[in-house]
């Protein structure tokens, strides 16, 4: 009887104490949102490394004055976007720009041309 209860009690604390490893290890997901607001056509892509190992998102195509969604992107870490021009994919207009995710909920970044003619995505 007493050598079961131990094993009872060490079955509890090991379950607790997973439970609560495995809450701590999960993350959320954000949404994210880019509204292009250049005067290009483009098709972006977001990647994050996550254990060592690059994750890329859906490449996006968005039309001039339109908008798009990444959904399920890891929160808290870096993101890397990189954009093309969508009527030329081998143009490429901006390369692998770290922004950093909320720990959760959205984000909404916005792609617009410098005076320059460069593109920038900022929030």
């Amino acid at each position: 009887m007493n050598a079961m209860v131990k094993n009872v009690g060490l079955v509890l604390i090991c379950l607790f104490g997973m439970s609560d490893f495995a809450s701590a290890q999960i993350k959320g997901n954000v949404t994210v949102t880019i509204y292009n607001q250049s005067n290009v056509p483009v098709l972006i892509q977001g990647a994050s490394n996550i254990g060592g190992m690059v994750r890329r998102g859906p490449a996006l195509v968005i039309p001039v004055g339109k908008v798009a969604s990444d959904f399920n992107v890891p929160a808290g870490g870096v993101r890397f976007f990189s954009a093309f021009d969508a009527n030329q994919s081998s143009r490429n207009l901006m390369r692998d720009l770290p922004i950093q995710m909320p720990a959760g909920g959205e984000a909404t970044l916005f792609l617009r041309q410098s005076p320059t003619g460069v593109l920038v995505l900022h929030r």
